[in-house]
C-alpha cells in the first residue's frame, strides 16, 4: 500500500494516511450506496413482492427490446410453497445435533 511504504512518505504520517484513507472509502461507499436500487430479490424478501414484479418485467422487456428475441418462461415460482419447509440454520447436516456426540450450536 503507497502511504506505508516509508520511500514516499514517513512511517508516522504513512499511517495516518491509510487510517484517513479507510475514512474516504468509507463515506464514498455510504454515498453511493444511497442511490443504489434495491434488487428484486430483496424488494421480494423484505415484502415487496409487486414492485420486485413490476421491475422483472422491466428488465425483460428492456432485454427483449435489444436482443429482439422473446425471453423463455420460467418454470418455477419464485414463492415458497406452503408444503415447503422453511430453510433455517438447523437444515444443513453440519448444524445438526447428529453431526457430533459433542454437538453444539454452531454459527452457520
Amino acid at each position: 500500500m503507497v502511504p506505508l511504504n516509508e520511500n514516499l512518505f514517513p512511517a508516522d504520517l504513512g499511517w495516518r494516511l491509510a487510517f484517513g484513507l479507510g475514512a474516504v472509502f468509507g463515506v464514498a461507499i455510504l454515498l453511493v450506496r444511497r442511490n443504489v436500487p434495491e434488487s428484486p430479490r430483496w424488494m421480494f424478501i423484505h415484502g415487496k413482492e409487486g414492485q420486485a414484479e413490476e421491475l422483472v418485467q422491466e428488465i425483460e422487456s428492456r432485454v427483449e427490446d435489444s436482443t429482439d428475441e422473446q425471453l423463455e418462461e420460467v418454470d418455477e415460482d419464485i414463492t415458497r410453497s406452503a408444503t415447503a419447509a422453511p430453510r433455517s440454520a438447523t437444515s444443513s447436516p453440519r448444524c445438526s445435533p447428529a453431526a457430533s456426540p459433542h454437538w453444539s450450536p454452531p454459527r452457520c
